[in-house]
């Protein structure tokens, strides 16, 4: 799996930027 998907779950500027780029969720596959 994309590291970003990790981030996503992290409350991080970087995190926010992957999980909007890549326009996935924030919850869900990026808790795994």
């Amino acid at each position: 799996m994309p590291f970003y998907l990790f981030k996503c779950q992290e409350h991080d500027t970087t995190a926010e930027v992957y999980c909007t780029m890549s326009k996935m969720p924030r919850r869900g596959k990026g808790e795994y």
